[in-house]
Order: structure tokens, then C-alpha cells, then sequence
């Protein structure tokens, strides 16, 4: 074969090679500096979200999870006395869950989750603790300690 042969053959390969099995296959789990880039990327757009909700943030949270390749960002904004928990989706921007509790003694606290993540209880007092775990559970952070 002369070098043009042996060009095409290894075209050709390297075709076979990107679109068969050298192809990185879509149900493995991301590498450790994959999660570290998608961590970082999960942070900025917890950042860019808390820069466009304006002034009154008092807590800002991002989380990336690898098992499900989703970014949650978690943030507490205050309004006179109330504390307003939010849980949003990093790369849609969608709201998952809120929860709202007052520093005013005996004010009642309440919740939420997007119905199709979770069924919350029907008393404003129990939604808000569905609310909080619902939250907890997406931000925690998957890695050893």
C-alpha cells in the first residue's frame, strides 16, 4: 500500500474509533478532574444566579452530583423577618423546593417541593420540615469524609 492508502486506513480508523467503542461511553461515571470542572462550573452558575436575584442573600450553596450530573444551588435570603430557603436547579434555573420560617416567635413556617419530586403533607408545619429534608438530601455532598 503506498501512503495514501495507509492515510485513508487510518482516517477510517480513527472514524470507527470516535463514533464505536473508543467513544467514552455515556453511562460511566465523570473522572475525578471531570467533577472537579463540573464543580467549579456548578459554583459559578450558583454565583451568576445570586448576582441576578439582587440584594438579601444571606447563604449561598451550590452542589454538583455526579451520580445524577445535576447542579443544585441552595441560597437563604431574608425579607424583613423572614428567611426564604430556595432550591433551584443550576443549569435550568428552575425552583425545586422553597421553605419561609419568621424570627417572629410562634409565626407558622411553610414549604415546598415541585409535586413531581416529592409529595409533601398537607400542614404548613410538616411541609416546611418535608421542605428542609427535600433540600438537605439534594445538597449533600457525596464525597467521603
Amino acid at each position: 500500500m503506498d501512503a495514501t492508502a495507509w492515510f485513508r486506513v487510518g482516517v477510517a480508523f480513527a472514524a470507527i474509533c470516535l463514533l464505536s467503542s473508543c467513544e467514552r461511553p455515556a453511562d460511566r461515571s465523570p473522572t475525578a478532574t471531570e467533577v472537579f470542572h463540573l464543580r467549579n462550573e456548578c459554583a459559578a452558575l450558583g454565583e451568576k444566579m445570586r448576582d441576578n436575584w439582587g440584594p438579601g442573600i444571606v447563604s449561598l450553596l451550590t452542589h454538583y452530583d455526579p451520580r445524577t450530573n445535576r447542579c443544585y444551588v441552595s441560597f437563604v435570603s431574608k425579607a424583613g423577618d423572614d428567611y426564604h430557603h430556595h432550591l433551584f436547579d443550576g443549569q435550568t434555573g428552575e425552583e425545586l423546593a422553597w421553605s419561609i420560617t419568621s424570627v417572629r416567635v410562634g409565626e407558622d413556617a411553610s414549604g415546598f417541593v415541585r409535586p413531581d419530586l416529592q409529595v409533601l403533607p398537607t400542614n404548613d408545619a410538616d411541609r416546611f420540615k418535608a421542605a428542609e429534608a427535600f433540600m438537605k438530601r439534594m445538597m449533600a455532598d457525596d464525597r467521603a469524609q
